[in-house]
């Protein structure tokens, strides 16, 4: 065993720094556990643009509905969507869907007017489906924007809330410096 200068001279050894903790593991799982949904909806909303396949449809149903948040009647939880119903058939096997985006969103009356007159009963469209599940096609495989920058702002926060637990906690005295 070797001898320290300190211990030869008859000085004590200056206590040894304590080691940072990192986050617990209890933290670790926790943040996992709630990037997890929000990972999986980035992808969600993904998929479409890279995997789905395209394949002629036509529009049998099309019209704006209004729609109103459960529970609310404040004028302003009123909103509206064009409800597209469309035919395609892809392996001699006939589907229909309703689905525009993949996370379709409220918007306003004259927004769902328009994509309801793009979008008349009997319009051949272009629609894109997953080669998995023929059944689950989209009109439109861009992501949802609005979407993607809230998951992006809740990931940021997730991210600072994994950093922030990694810190000591408050009001505790730093750690003494050795040197």
């Amino acid at each position: 065993m070797g001898l320290n200068a300190r211990d030869w001279a008859g000085v004590p050894a200056a206590p040894a720094a304590p080691r940072r903790r990192g986050r617990s593991l209890a933290a670790r799982v926790i943040v996992g556990l709630m990037a997890l949904p929000v990972g999986f909806l980035v992808w969600r909303e993904f998929e479409p643009l890279l995997l789905f396949r395209p394949v002629d449809a036509v529009v049998v149903w099309s019209e704006v509905a209004m729609t109103r948040q459960p529970g609310s009647r404040a004028k302003h939880s009123v909103g509206y969507e064009a409800q597209i119903t469309y035919g395609y058939e892809v392996n001699r096997e006939r589907f229909v869907s309703a689905q525009y985006w993949r996370t379709n969103m409220v918007g306003s009356h004259s927004k769902a007017t328009r994509w309801v007159r793009r979008h008349a009963m009997g319009t051949r469209v272009s629609a894109w489906y997953n080669p998995r599940n023929p059944a689950d096609a989209v009109l439109s495989r861009e992501p949802n924007l609005v979407l993607i920058a809230v998951l992006g702002f809740v990931w940021f926060m997730l991210w600072l809330f994994s950093l922030a637990s990694a810190l000591p906690a408050p009001g505790r005295p730093p750690p003494p410096r050795v040197g």
